[in-house]
């Protein structure tokens, strides 16, 4: 299996993290709407559209999920690392 990993913050952007190995990152990022819901998207076909430029990583994801978790903050690499490597 492979172990991916992505966090937010207005602060570090959005980081990308490969079997709790760092990979990527779109840079520092700003988010107007505080206190609003986000809406995460996962295996959108992109039919009629493409990757939002600031993306990391672009394509269509073929497979399926094991595991997914939502945390109310941004999880330090480390966090990322143990995670990938229980």
């Amino acid at each position: 299996w492979t172990h991916v990993a992505s966090t937010f913050s207005t602060i570090n952007g959005l980081r990308f993290y490969i079997n709790g190995v760092y990979s990527g990152t779109t840079g520092v990022m700003s988010y107007g709407a505080a206190q609003k819901a986000v809406i995460l998207t996962l295996g959108n076909p992109m039919l009629g559209g493409s990757c939002n430029p600031m993306s990391i990583a672009t394509g269509v994801y073929f497979g399926s999920l094991d595991e997914f978790r939502v945390y109310s903050r941004e999880v330090t690499a480390m966090d990322v690392y143990a995670l990938a490597n229980p």
